[in-house]
């Protein structure tokens, strides 16, 4: 599925399992509602990809998204105009989310994900993020919160001292089989204007590059072994949490030998240096 949850106040998001690409930049006209998504697009594969998944709002219908019934978005209302999707009362939680034809796979790891926001009113505390969802046997698209797993969450968030583009992924360890969500660092700030604004998250199978590119312009560049927190893969080498000191440990690195003695013939005032007698300079 594919979801596009908006909070104004609070935030959106989008799913889809796991790929996706970049289609052709658009520009939507400003509205005058809380918050539009317009032209959301998720592409697999190389720069030549698969169109994983598309939608450009342009024929005044939500489809093929659908608003969750869940109680969280109780009293949304979201519309679909001038080639986006709107949030027309601000201060509430909004979730819409879109089934997709399949679930898909990256054979290469490659995703490209990209959808333009505006913020009509501007932006002091809410997000406007994407989630592509994980695919699932119970995943319904009518019902889903913000407690659906998802796979991949993408876009700009600002609260309080929070002001940030999220890329996270979300993944499970094949050992303990829990699930862990890896967070990017040092990414760019939000946009917080009233301008509409085009945001794109690109990963490269290849190289497992990550760039976070806004209105065209790169604004992160890093890998996702070294760009998110915690990190992919875990460190080689990890301290044990069940490993303790004995008792008798000490934490001085050195210690006087207790045994140890002056020789008979120590001498204290003898200087510490002295001049050999033997020595001379060479020819």
């Amino acid at each position: 599925g594919c979801e596009v949850r908006l909070r104004s106040e609070v935030v959106p998001h989008s799913p889809s399992p796991s790929t996706c690409t970049m289609a052709p930049p658009r520009r939507a006209a400003p509205l005058t509602a809380v918050l539009v998504a317009a032209m959301l697009a998720v592409q697999i594969g190389p720069a030549a990809g698969e169109l994983a998944f598309t939608a450009s709002f342009e024929n005044a219908t939500l489809e093929p998204f659908v608003q969750s019934s869940n109680a969280k978005y109780a009293g949304q209302s979201v519309t679909a105009a001038d080639g986006g999707l709107r949030l027309d009362d601000a201060n509430k939680h909004y979730g819409v989310a879109a089934p997709l034809a399949a679930p898909f796979k990256t054979e290469d790891g490659s995703v490209s994900i990209q959808y333009e926001v505006t913020l009509t009113d501007g932006l002091s505390c809410g997000g406007a993020y994407i989630k592509l969802l994980e695919a699932s046997a119970g995943l319904d698209v009518a019902t889903f919160d913000d407690k659906t797993p998802y796979a991949i969450m993408f876009g700009p968030d600002k609260c309080g001292a929070t002001n940030k583009v999220h890329f996270i992924v979300r993944q499970q360890n094949p050992v303990t089989q829990e699930w862990s969500e890896h967070h990017l660092t040092g990414g760019p700030r939000a946009f917080t204007d009233k301008k509409a604004h085009l945001y794109a998250a690109v990963v490269d199978g290849a190289t497992q590059g990550l760039e976070i590119v806004i209105d065209g312009e790169s604004k992160f560049k890093g890998t996702l072994w070294d760009a998110l927190d915690p990190p992919l893969t875990p460190p080689e080498e990890i301290d044990d949490p069940k490993d303790s000191k004995p008792a008798d440990w000490v934490d001085e690195e050195k210690i006087d030998d207790p045994a140890a003695s002056k020789p008979d013939d120590w001498d204290e005032d003898a200087p510490r240096k002295i001049t050999d007698p033997a020595a001379t300079k060479p020819a």
